[in-house]
């Protein structure tokens, strides 16, 4: 720019590229100076033919719904860690603020899918990943079970199963709750098919004749099968109405 060389980026890409800090800088927004101590901000430095002349501190606020997205996973039994390629000091202080204890901070694509590889077959239960960010991509398909954001990359959402429509992490929840309730339709289901069809089966194949003389005639046989039908179906239908709590 203008024969100048610039760069812009964290610490590290400066520190690999460009220039090599002695020790990793922050600017007190209050007082304009520098100083080594700074608020919990993603970091991002500026340098101009090698030098270091600026850092400027960045956040994205947490949306209101995602503290209770994260208590309702945590209901549901589903262990959390947080792997972000952010740097420690805002990784943590999310982390603190989400309740989440296991934070991996600095984390690079192939070491987020490392990560979610290690975990499977070594913890009870499925590895989920959510995220939205092509960086997620590899560990999305990596993870037994890949959830991307509506709001997401066109690359995350391919290497995902399943794709929240929203992009709040509240939707991740909801999916969970609306599996799980969709599981439990099932067997309510598979439940009542079995014992419809015990007690209906008998008497279409005429068990009862010879003690009550009562026969089932083939309407009443087709109608019984219709209603098994409409009975299952009803039941399904509920998922329609179906609201996380």
């Amino acid at each position: 720019m203008d024969g100048k060389r610039v760069a812009l980026g964290n610490s590290e890409f400066l520190e690999k590229h460009l220039v090599a800090p002695e020790k990793t800088l922050r600017i007190s927004p209050s007082e304009g100076v520098w100083s080594e101590e700074g608020p919990a901000k993603s970091s991002v430095s500026l340098a101009l033919n090698g030098q270091l002349v600026a850092v400027f501190f960045m956040a994205d606020p947490i949306r209101s719904t995602t503290p209770a997205a994260i208590h309702s996973l945590k209901n549901l039994g589903i262990d959390i860690e947080l792997l972000t390629g952010d740097q420690p000091e805002p990784a943590q202080a999310v982390a603190a603020q989400l309740g989440i204890t296991r934070v991996q901070a600095g984390v690079k694509p192939d070491g987020k899918a490392a990560r979610v590889s290690s975990l499977i077959g070594t913890v009870p239960g499925l590895v989920a990943m959510a995220g939205d960010g092509t960086n997620d991509a590899p560990a999305l398909a990596s993870a037994d079970l890949g959830i991307s954001l509506g709001t997401g990359t066109d690359a995350a959402k391919e290497a995902a199963a399943v794709v929240v429509l929203k992009g709040d992490i509240a939707g991740v929840a909801r999916a969970f709750l609306m599996g799980r309730a969709t599981v439990q339709v099932i067997r309510q289901n598979l439940f009542l098919a079995f014992a419809y069809n015990a007690l209906a089966l008998p008497a279409a194949a005429g068990l009862f004749i010879s003690s009550t003389g009562w026969a089932l005639s083939p309407t009443w046989a087709a109608t019984s099968m219709g209603l098994s039908s409409l009975l299952l179906t009803g039941n399904a239908l509920r998922l329609l109405r179906f609201k996380p709590r």
